[in-house]
């Protein structure tokens, strides 16, 4: 609890001043701007979640830290690899690209992609060391710091320029601001020794040892990834940008109380069920239905009010242009507390064992919410789309906590 409540706690932080920038935000870059950054980091969220091919998650699960610093240094040879295909696709496919995305104005900002691969490889290596060793202060200023910092500097930027690739510049820069404050607030202890992360020793044996992660985790990663950006893809290319930033603007506000909720206890969670279901299966049974009952009982309690009062919430506070964001809150709430809800049996698959079944599951629900979404924005409206889409993630995430549950208890 005193692990989660400092995670947390850095958090509601940061996304209290996330919360406190929006409303100037969008009344000084508008929907199309922020539909266009939406399409962006949908493209990056996607390379996020192969660019290690999912080593990094592991970092956490070796007893022996010489391992751990292994695992590190395969998931940046991994990103090192990526990083120049990610040049070469951009520098053949830049036009297409460029028109796909909504940035025929300024179709280089496409070559900020090759940096983001990089950086949120080293991002994501050091914030799985520091979850390892335990670092959770260090991380949640780290956080907190960088998102000041970002939306101070998009702010100031927007003034002068209130243009989409100033928000995708800034936002990119960001990344960077994350992984250099953690770089200085983290000890150099246990597998947060950041020199050790840059040698190749020990990278073959890790690769072999872990091959699930590759196999199953990235897959899986990337199914996801590639389903939560679906609806800003799809709406982007049926309605336009501006109906585009309209939902991303939701997922924005709402998506503050579910980093809150769900990173803070995922991130204390992951370790500590991973190693009771080594040790005590049946204390770890006990554990992952506690934290799903509590889990569940702040997805109602934060989300229930929110989506009775959006519709007249967000034009408020983010302005009159704003209205079909609050309708979409209504649907995405339900998604959202369900995502809170099943972060602890997200957390308990590894341990168990469930990666290729969660890979299954993915590609299944992935299937299922596409199919939802685009029938939805093909023969109706995108408020219909986006209830669909909303449903169906309910459904999958219902559909998690009860397997690994059965899971828990077979073994």
């Amino acid at each position: 609890m005193r692990d989660v409540t400092t995670v947390a706690t850095g958090i509601l932080a940061a996304q209290a001043i996330v919360l406190v920038f929006s409303p100037f935000l969008t009344r000084i870059f508008g929907p199309e701007a922020f539909g266009i950054l939406a399409a962006f980091t949908a493209v990056t969220t996607i390379m996020n979640a192969i660019v290690t091919l999912g080593y990094a998650t592991a970092i956490v699960l070796p007893s022996d830290d010489q391992d751990a610093i292994s695992i590190a240094r395969l998931s940046l040879v991994c990103a090192l690899g990526l990083t120049p295909l990610t040049l070469f696709v951009v520098w053949m496919f830049q036009l297409p690209l460029s028109i796909w995305a909504n940035l025929q104005d300024a179709p280089g900002v496409l070559y900020m992609l090759p940096l983001v691969v990089l950086l949120n490889a080293l991002l994501n290596v050091a914030e799985q060391a520091a979850i390892r060793e335990s670092f959770f202060k260090a991380s949640a200023i780290s956080k907190l710091i960088a998102t000041f910092v970002t939306n101070s500097c998009k702010l100031a930027a927007g003034l002068v320029f209130p243009t989409a690739p100033v928000l995708i510049g800034v936002t990119v820069a960001g990344i960077a601001v994350n992984y250099a404050m953690l770089l200085y607030r983290a000890p150099r202890e246990g597998s947060f020794q950041v020199r050790q992360w840059f040698k190749t020793g020990g990278v073959s044996a890790v690769a072999r040892e872990y091959m699930d992660f590759p196999l199953y985790r990235m897959p899986q990663s990337l199914i996801n990834a590639l389903a939560l950006g679906l609806p800003v893809l799809i709406l982007t290319a049926q309605f336009g940008a501006v109906v585009a930033g309209q939902y991303a603007l939701t997922t924005l506000a709402l998506g503050a109380p579910v980093m809150l909720l769900s990173k803070s206890v995922l991130d204390v969670f992951y370790p500590r069920i991973s190693r009771e279901i080594i040790h005590d299966r049946r204390n770890a049974s006990i554990l992952l239905m506690r934290a799903t009952k509590v889990s569940a009982l702040l997805a109602l309690v934060v989300f229930v009010p929110v989506g009775l009062t959006s519709q007249y919430i967000f034009p408020f506070v983010f302005g009159d242009e704003w209205v079909l964001a609050g309708l979409f809150a209504k649907w995405v709430c339900i998604w959202m507390a369900s995502t809170v809800a099943s972060r602890p049996a997200v957390a308990s698959i590894p341990g168990l064992g469930l990666q290729k079944q969660l890979l299954t599951f993915e590609v299944v629900i992935t299937f299922a919410r596409g199919l939802s979404l685009f029938i939805g924005a093909i023969y109706w409206d995108p408020l219909t789309a986006v209830a669909a889409f909303s449903i169906m993630n309910a459904i999958g995430y219902t559909y998690l906590i009860y397997l690994a549950y059965c899971r828990m208890k077979i073994k």
